[in-house]
């Protein structure tokens, strides 16, 4: 019941904050909430394979800034060694996945975002020279 749903969101909460590093694996489609809850709590989400999911706004954020990404356990291994060599680097790369979250992804910044595509992208519509083109929608 919700008893069980709360312990279980504290639960998250409480080890979300104990943990540097948390998977964040894909939900249903192409998305993963806890991608997204893993960034604005100031924690580096680990990704197994970029495939699993589709990052928002490549023109503005430089993914590499934030999330472990890549295709092996081995390799995910590497990066957190490596992250764990640099003195203060974690603390730097949680900090700017925070930053990111709150600049770029969380609800009222992204809405902005997509208003800007879509005017942006009304406006090209609307010009005589692209009016029979198509136009690829990459936020």
């Amino acid at each position: 019941g919700s008893r069980d749903s709360e312990v279980a969101a504290i639960n998250f909460m409480d080890n979300l904050a104990a943990s540097h590093f948390v998977i964040s694996t894909r939900g249903a489609g192409n998305y993963a909430m806890r991608f997204y809850q893993v960034m604005a709590s100031g924690r580096v989400p680990i990704v197994h394979d970029v495939s699993e999911l589709a990052l928002p706004l490549p023109r503005l954020v430089n993914w590499a800034e934030c999330p472990i990404i890549a295709n092996t356990t081995d390799k995910i291994v590497q990066e957190i060694l490596r992250l764990w060599s640099i003195s203060g680097e974690i603390e730097r790369r949680q900090a700017r996945c925070a930053q990111i979250f709150h600049r770029h992804l969380a609800p009222k910044p992204f809405a902005r975002h997509v208003l800007r595509w879509a005017m942006g992208q009304h406006a090209i519509e609307q010009s005589p020279s692209r009016r029979n083109r198509s136009v690829p929608c990459n936020l």
